[in-house]
């Protein structure tokens, strides 16, 4: 191949990342993440063993027993977990979110069935005891490490659980909830579930505000239906996509997270049935931050909502029973009939041995390309050269990642990667120095978000006046060619260039510049990738133009 006298390295600049050491081992980065809420109605074991409840002075767990009227023994504990293990396994959840659980040793002998029965592995628990009077708590279980655990709670109230999930190198916070029943005063169960909903928010808000393309999934057994005047009012959540959409772009304040249970066809959404009132609720959701919504060609969370027919109340034919299909529990049903007295005998020899009083709910989250600004701005330069025809340049357009960490989704910059990098920048430049004199080291990366809302070039120092002659003549030209609808106001800046990018010398460029694209938002206004590419393609035609 004849080499042209000049040429331009557009250089897509991404940084390299060990990736974390997810369990269980994958050949490849995670490129879907299920998640599922469900309440496993009274997960007792059979021995009586939690401290005494303050307010009864019995323990926590004392009808949890042979003994008790609900004849709970060991038998029956093993069959319901081999019950709750069977219908975990059908749902193959990544992370799972339980309520009514009586401890950790629980929750832990839960996630041993699981595997032992179906080879389906919980490697990672975060469970916290909550102060409710029946013993029972919130737990969530997970197939990826779980790196930090939170636990906010208030006397009487089962708490908010909350866990940062790390999925190959990205975060999921997960909030785990179980507010207040509707046994008792409406009016006071209402004003418990408020405040609940009111500490879930608040944690939400806090994460959005510190990272606005933060991942957050709150969901849980909420005792209330979806349009409920808790959930309303306290979470202040959207039930449709458009409105949450609408909010996604607003301050954290006033994010609107999506129920997904609204992507349920109506008739499908019960997940809990009130026998005496022969009435379907929508008590148990999956709530996500309003930015998940996003395109995926959007910048964005890591994380995004997948299709609507992938978030799912799931009964399958076993779970469900009766005419009217209500979930199929696991319990003794007290029922009575009349003794040759008069009174009623109790007959105790009526146990249903179902799975739960609830239907657990489950979504699909999708991981979002890794597909940056400055992808879609080398797209959009290798677009406008391909048009061109022209016989004075020749481009080269290196990807600056490790190929095994990109694959996994891994970002940052490992000593080991960059060192693979700065030789292969050596040897390549050699070898087109040989043929062709360099005139451009391009490199294109993206700033921080929260950085400038238009594009900046940052060039090293130069070693001589020629050299500083040229860089300030690329400076002018992109300037030019991006202004005023893609250039910042301060478009030139001096500093060191991205780490493994070669200096002046060594490349044998005159000039080595690094083009910085806003990230997110241009000009005040929200970025999409179009906008990227004509970046790209006005920089290309700048290049052309110049000789």
């Amino acid at each position: 191949m004849r080499f042209a006298p000049r040429f331009v390295l557009p250089l897509l600049a991404a940084a390299l990342l060990s990736s974390a050491d997810a369990e269980p081992p994958r050949a490849a980065a995670a490129t879907e993440l299920r998640i599922a809420t469900w309440n496993v109605e009274n997960l007792y074991d059979a021995t009586v063993n939690q401290p005494r409840c303050a307010l009864t002075g019995e323990p926590e767990d004392a009808e949890w027993c042979a003994q008790s009227w609900r004849r709970w023994t060991e038998e029956r504990y093993q069959t319901k977990l081999t019950h709750l293990a069977w219908a975990i396994d059908r749902m193959k959840p990544d992370v799972l979110v339980v309520q009514e659980v009586e401890s950790r040793a629980v929750v832990q002998a839960l996630a041993d069935r699981i595997q032992s029965n179906h080879r389906w592995t919980f490697p990672y628990i975060a469970h916290r005891e909550s102060r409710d009077p029946r013993g029972i708590d919130v737990a969530i279980l997970s197939r990826h490490p779980i790196r930090r655990v939170d636990y906010k709670s208030k006397i009487g109230r089962r708490g908010l659980l909350v866990a940062e999930i790390e999925v190959d190198g990205t975060t999921v916070a997960v909030l785990a909830n179980h507010w207040k029943s509707q046994v008792g005063d409406r009016e006071t169960n209402i004003a418990a579930r408020t405040a609940e909903a009111q500490d879930a928010r608040a944690e939400i808000v806090r994460r959005l505000e510190r990272d606005p393309d933060a991942v957050v999934v709150c969901c849980g057994d909420y005792n209330e239906d979806m349009d409920g005047p808790a959930i309303t009012e306290g979470l202040m959540p959207a039930n449709d996509r458009a409105t949450a959409l609408a909010s996604a772009r607003a301050p954290a304040r006033d994010a609107r997270p999506y129920n997904l249970v609204g992507d349920i066809p109506e008739k499908d959404r019960g997940s809990f049935f009130y026998a005496r009132r022969k009435m379907w609720n929508t008590f148990d959701g999956i709530h996500v931050a309003p930015r998940m919504l996003l395109s995926p060609e959007e910048p964005g969370p890591a994380w995004r909502v997948g299709r609507p027919e992938e978030t799912v109340t799931f009964h399958p034919e076993p779970m469900r029973w009766g005419k009217d299909g209500r979930p199929s529990s696991f319990r003794r049903v007290r029922s009575y009939e009349a003794g040759t007295d008069g009174d009623t005998v109790e007959d105790s020899n009526y146990y249903v041995e179902g799975y739960s009083d609830h239907f657990p709910v489950y979504t699909t989250l999708r991981r979002a390309p890794a597909a940056a600004p400055s992808a879609w701005a080398l797209d959009g330069m290798l677009e406008a050269f391909s048009r061109a025809h022209s016989a004075k340049w020749r481009v080269w357009a290196l990807p600056l990642a490790d190929p095994a960490g990109a694959e996994r989704g891994a970002s940052g910059g490992d000593p080991a990667s960059l060192a693979r990098l700065r030789a292969l920048l050596a040897a390549d430049l050699a070898r087109w120095s040989a043929g062709a004199r360099p005139e451009l080291l391009l490199d294109l990366d993206a700033a921080a978000p929260g950085g400038p809302d238009g594009a900046t070039v940052l060039a090293p120092a130069a070693a001589d006046p020629a050299a500083e002659k040229s860089a300030q003549a690329w400076i002018n030209l992109f300037r030019q060619a991006l202004a005023p609808d893609f250039a910042a106001e301060g478009f030139a800046a001096a500093g060191p260039l991205p780490e493994g990018l070669p200096p002046p010398s060594a490349a044998g460029a005159p000039s080595v510049l690094s083009l910085r694209l806003p990230f997110g938002r241009i000009r005040g206004a929200q970025a999409a990738p179009r906008q990227y590419r004509e970046i790209g393609q006005r920089v290309a035609r700048a290049i052309l133009a110049r000789w």
